[in-house]
């Protein structure tokens, strides 16, 4: 009969610490969205579009969008209407509700000025990208990091 606590008190430890490991794991990522259905090459039927290309079809609006995402370190709903981690059927992509939607409308045209004018300055290949300030993040860095310096390398003063 002396074994018997000592039994429970070893599974009730076991899951004690399985519930704490549960809880400290990261939850699993969304699945990626669906393809469109139809052709993706066909032209993206959008509601409320104001700078992107009248023609631009649903496999370049998703490989757009993506390219915002990324270069930003975001998801859709940081410009878009919808649940965080919800799925695509429950976003209102036509909605101006998100003023970061404005503010991306803003900084698109804004690149567009800049690669209308950069091949009169610089090579005629030279382009900029939300990528180009933004580097994954949503307020570009104003400053570059300083680089890393060798643990026996003189620091630089402090100014």
């Amino acid at each position: 009969m002396r074994q018997l606590p000592s039994i429970l008190f070893a599974a009730a430890a076991a899951v004690a610490g399985v519930s704490v490991a549960w809880a400290q794991t990261a939850p699993p990522a969304p699945a990626p969205a669906a393809a469109p259905r139809g052709d993706p090459d066909a032209p993206a039927n959008m509601k409320n579009r104001k700078v992107l290309p009248a023609n631009i079809t649903h496999r370049e609006l998703g490989q757009t969008m993506r390219a915002f995402a990324l270069s930003l370190g975001v998801r859709c709903a940081y410009c878009h209407v919808g649940p965080p981690d919800g799925p695509l059927s429950a976003f209102d992509f036509a909605s101006d509700a998100n003023p970061h939607k404005n503010i991306a409308r803003g900084m698109i045209r804004m690149a567009d000025r800049i690669n209308a004018e950069l091949p009169k300055i610089a090579d005629k290949d030279s382009r900029v990208s939300c990528y180009s300030c933004h580097r994954g993040a949503t307020k570009p860095a104003l400053v570059p990091p300083e680089p890393p310096h060798p643990a026996d390398a003189p620091k630089a003063p402090a100014s």
